[in-house]
């Protein structure tokens, strides 16, 4: 018979076997995911400012007003694109 330690020794050298490829797709997951809120933002900045928006808030609450719609613009884009929905503008 063989020696019974060998699948411990084995065990020692790589417990999780291919466990680790879980964890590539899963860095790689969340890197799609920083680059829908990246593009998203970039995206629902042009269109805030495509159709205005920002202009207006501008316009009535001054540099906090277009700070705030320009902040606000990037966020609901950031979350937009982080669920991967399309954002469509006219301009």
């Amino acid at each position: 018979m063989g020696d019974p330690r060998v699948p411990l020794q084995y065990d020692r050298i790589d417990p999780e076997g291919l466990a680790w490829l879980q964890k590539v797709g899963d860095v790689i997951s969340d890197s799609e995911g920083i680059v829908g809120v990246a593009t998203g933002c970039i995206a629902g900045l042009g269109a805030a400012s495509e159709t205005g928006i920002i202009q207006a808030a501008g316009v009535f609450g001054g540099g906090i007003g277009a700070v705030g719609a320009a902040v606000g613009s990037c966020a609901v884009g950031g979350a937009m694109g982080y669920a991967g929905m399309d954002i469509i503008s006219y301009g």
